[in-house]
């Protein structure tokens, strides 16, 4: 089993002391997906003030010199990889989530990519879309992109038929048939790696607050038996804020290191992995 780990929400607002003091032991030993926002606006969340809340208003990443500064040299180490998370994470007046939105989702993508990669010089290879909320055209447009997926979306409704897409359908619903047999796992809609003809999607096992122990090592054990790989999917913020979560995430580690059968890896190495 190939086990890695995926944290949403780095952006102009991310002290990158605060990612040191949560990450810094454990990307020495687990590569650390941080999914980043190129040009976060303003939310109702720990660490972002609230000054211009209710504004359209974004942060550009690069303005955190301090920040990129960081990321860059954790990137050389090999401790971080970096995903596109949105462009402005914004939701738009109706509440809807900014790639479910009416948009040109392709443009957003491309625009979103290249500046995190100009600013990192990283190549970025996977996107978390905010809310894990994708439509029909927003999906097309990944697909065009060659972005692969990090995520547990899993609407079918929403897709373009291609050779996989059959394929793709069976293995969902007998994921959802077997995880049954496990009712204490945090089994997500697939298990499995999906695969597209121009992109790939990867569901994540979430590490948010109320989720124990227990229930990671339980879905650990079922994973294992069906042999599938483990994305843990978590936020920062959220691990800085409440400490027993943070606990939780240093315990589920240390218990994946120690098992024989793991792999420590980079999320990109799991969506990648050929199955087929």
């Amino acid at each position: 089993m190939k086990f890695s780990i995926r944290d949403d929400d780095t952006s102009f607002f991310t002290n990158p002391q605060v990612l040191h003091n949560i990450y810094g032991e454990v990307a020495q030993s687990v590569p650390v997906c941080l999914a980043c926002v190129p040009f976060h606006g303003v939310l109702s969340r720990p660490g972002i003030p609230s000054t211009d809340l209710g504004t359209r208003l974004t942060y550009d990443i690069n303005e955190n010199a301090e920040l990129i500064s960081y990321l860059r040299e954790s990137l050389k180490l090999g401790r971080f990889t970096i995903a596109l998370h949105g462009y402005t994470h914004l939701d738009s007046d109706n509440r809807t989530p900014e790639f479910c939105g009416d948009y040109d989702h392709f443009h957003l993508l491309q625009m979103g990519r290249h500046h995190l990669e100009a600013s990192l010089n990283c190549t970025i290879q996977l996107f978390v879309p905010p809310h894990n909320a994708l439509n029909k055209q927003s999906l097309a447009a990944l697909s065009r992109s060659s972005l692969s997926l990090l995520g547990s979306y899993n609407s079918f409704m929403n897709r373009v038929p291609d050779r996989y897409f059959l394929r793709n359908i069976i293995i969902s619903y007998y994921d959802r048939l077997r995880c049954f047999v496990s009712p204490y796992a945090l089994i997500t809609p697939y298990a499995s790696n999906q695969h597209y003809t121009r992109h790939n999607e990867h569901p994540c096992v979430p590490l948010i607050p109320g989720i124990t122990f227990t229930q990671l090592i339980n879905t650990y054990y079922y994973l294992r038996r069906i042999s599938k790989n483990f994305i843990l999917a978590t936020h920062y913020w959220e691990l800085y804020e409440n400490p027993d979560m943070l606990n939780v995430l240093y315990q589920f580690v240390q218990f994946m290191l120690n098992q024989p059968d793991v792999l420590p890896c980079s999320c990109e190495e799991i969506v990648y992995e050929s199955d087929i």
